[in-house]
């Protein structure tokens, strides 16, 4: 949904989440739409030094203010 505009990345949000009801997808996107519309978010992180961190982040009253926690947690 990168090169989308507003209305359209919104609009491609809403047809996952409608269709996640029947399939599971796995969605790769920066764009608050569609962690807005997301079942669960999993975040990832590289460092300087190469090394890769995988978080849980908890998305909260849709202004998706994050916490992050372990993926082992979540």
């Amino acid at each position: 949904d990168q090169n989308l505009d507003g209305m359209n990345a919104e609009r491609l949000a809403q047809l996952v989440k409608r269709e996640a009801e029947h399939s599971q997808f796995i969605v790769v996107s920066l764009r608050k739409p569609m962690l807005a519309a997301s079942n669960r978010t999993i975040g990832v992180t590289q460092k300087r030094d190469g090394i890769t961190k995988v978080t849980g982040v908890l998305l909260r009253d849709l202004g998706l203010s994050t916490e992050a926690e372990t993926l082992a947690t979540a």
